[in-house]
């Protein structure tokens, strides 16, 4: 493998990280206010979707532009805030998964989608710290 390949390699990877989390980040906004709709939760747990929809759009903006000034960090750590949200939101709806929930979705579904979510959450988190700590070396 010659130095230009693997360059190529890591410039491929990072853009694919880019735009995984701008399009999670589009489907987080848009997911949110479709589980919301017509029955909306208290305001500080949707808008913190919201606000990590917008970290990742904004690391992801950093990632992709041109010369990457600043590198992988905005996007490590929007994705990171983005799997804290994760934990707590899967941890809290499974201790009240016999409850009724806002929205149109019922609890034991939305749990099982929030977990999964989760899970791709640390991987993408895992995933982006493995290549930042590459295109350091």
């Amino acid at each position: 493998m010659t130095v230009e390949s693997s360059i190529d390699d890591r410039n491929r990877s990072v853009e694919f990280l880019a735009w995984w989390s701008i399009g999670w980040a589009i489907f987080l906004a848009v997911g949110e206010v479709g589980r919301n709709w017509g029955d909306w939760q208290w305001w500080p747990y949707w808008v913190g979707d919201l606000i990590a929809s917008a970290l990742l759009i904004i690391g992801g903006w950093f990632a992709l532009r041109p010369g990457r000034k600043w590198g992988l960090g905005p996007l490590v750590g929007a994705i990171g805030v983005c799997a804290a949200g994760g934990y707590d939101s899967f941890f809290g709806h499974l201790a009240s998964i016999d409850q009724p929930v806002n929205g149109p979705i019922p609890q034991v579904p939305l749990t099982a989608i929030i977990g999964v979510l989760f899970a791709l959450a640390v991987l993408s988190f895992v995933a982006a710290l493995i290549l930042a700590v590459r295109l350091e070396r």
